[in-house]
């Protein structure tokens, strides 16, 4: 005898199969199918014609996945992360901190291997150790045009990238704000590539953030 629920029950299994593992995305399929099925049984269709005509209505696993993958694709900021990335490589070009901009981000990735802590001040050990953390922040600015487009479909893996953008901002303005709040701090001297750089990181933790819940209508 036809189960209605059973059935049901081993269609999510197969959108588990096929790679619909995150829980909100299959929880409105579900309800699309569910829906539809509603439809189909006020026609006087019986269940287990209704059941099939409306998975048939909503498509196989692999499209569907291929649909949310689209989906998901344009649900976070693409002005402002290439926004973002625009004011990463123009800050390369201009003055930063004393010296260009591509001086101060290759400074701040080889300087791991000329640091030298025997200053005697914590102070100073700290500022030399912060300098070489800078080179993590780009590191992420350089790989976010590639994870951004293929993860942020996944609501998992755009939330662990949320993460990192925070605390590559972190690193950036906890090395620029001191600067603004010291009156003799040689920070003071950032220069507009420095400020165009710290201001990047901002927006692509902004970028992050999905601006519209994604819709996913049956195909």
């Amino acid at each position: 005898m036809f189960n209605l629920e059973q059935s049901i029950a081993n269609w999510r299994r197969q959108m588990l199969a096929a790679g619909l593992k995150s829980p909100e995305p299959l929880e409105e399929l579900e309800s699309h199918l569910r829906d539809e099925i509603q439809r189909q049984l006020k026609a006087g269709i019986k269940e287990p014609a209704a059941f099939e005509q409306a998975v048939r209505e909503l498509g196989q696993p692999a499209a569907l996945k291929q649909e949310f993958r689209r989906a998901g694709s344009n649900d976070w900021h693409h002005p402002v992360a290439w926004a973002a990335w625009g004011a990463f490589a123009l800050s390369f070009g201009l003055p930063a901190c004393g010296f260009w901009g591509w001086q101060c981000a290759y400074l701040s990735a080889t300087s791991v291997f000329w640091m030298d802590l025997k200053s005697g001040t914590l102070h100073d050990d700290w500022q030399a150790i912060h300098v070489s953390l800078l080179a993590l922040p780009n590191l992420f600015m350089l790989a976010s045009p590639f994870w951004l487009p293929r993860y942020s479909a996944s609501p998992r893996a755009l939330k662990w990238l949320r993460g990192f953008s925070f605390v590559a901002v972190a690193l950036v303005w906890s090395w620029v704000l001191p600067g603004i709040l010291s009156e003799a701090g040689a920070w003071k001297s950032l220069q507009a590539g420095g400020w165009l750089w710290a201001a990047s990181f901002l927006l692509l933790f902004w970028a992050t953030f999905p601006w519209r819940k994604t819709k996913v209508l049956p195909v």
